[in-house]
């Protein structure tokens, strides 16, 4: 099912790793055994003060989910606002590469309100290569794999309603489109933690 938590600062953010954990071993202090986790993360103009949170929290968010998996673990990283941008591919020992990503990430445009975040769970759960997108819809490709034993988690962060890539919220669309994608995560066993 998927995991909603609703947060208004993203400190919160340095928990998410416990309490993802948390909810698959039942115990504070349980090991979540491997890991996989997928940051993706809005990068539009209106989310400049929750990047500089999310850049303070890194080092906890990380040694959390190091903790959790015992190192047993593999990170990626998206960024979207109006296309999906693959910054760093799911894969072991990228650790260091993923921080540096996340400080990299830069607030700018994004125009209407609603974004491309459902484009961008798409493209990790699907596993996407830019090929498979039209002309401009998506930078870089999605090759890695979740691990069957691994937990697999996506963290989303984002301020804004799923559009697709036109940019527009429509409920008989838009809707859809997330019920679909929770099924396909459902049935591959993603957990989905969305920081709104």
């Amino acid at each position: 099912k998927m995991l909603i938590h609703r947060a208004y600062k993203t400190a919160a953010l340095a928990a998410v790793a416990i309490l993802l954990c948390l909810s698959f071993a039942g115990t504070a202090h349980a090991q979540c055994g491997p890991m996989d986790v997928v940051f993706v993360v809005d990068t539009t103009g209106s989310m400049g003060g929750v990047l500089d949170n999310v850049k303070a929290d890194l080092p906890k968010i990380i040694a959390q989910i190091e903790t959790a998996s015992s190192k047993d673990v593999q990170l990626a990283l998206l960024e979207f606002g109006t296309e999906v941008h693959v910054i760093n591919d799911l894969a072991k020992g990228n650790t260091e590469a993923v921080k540096t990503g996340i400080n990299a990430l830069v607030a700018s445009g994004g125009g209407n309100e609603p974004e491309a975040s459902d484009e961008a769970l798409k493209t990790v759960i699907e596993g996407l290569k830019a090929s498979a997108r039209a002309a401009g819809q998506q930078i870089g490709d999605f090759n890695g794999k979740f691990r069957p034993e691994a937990a697999k988690i996506i963290i989303l962060t984002t301020d804004a309603r799923p559009a697709s890539f036109d940019d527009t919220y429509t409920p008989r669309v838009d809707s859809v489109n997330a019920a679909n994608l929770d099924q396909a995560q459902s049935t591959n066993d993603i957990h989905i933690s969305a920081i709104f």
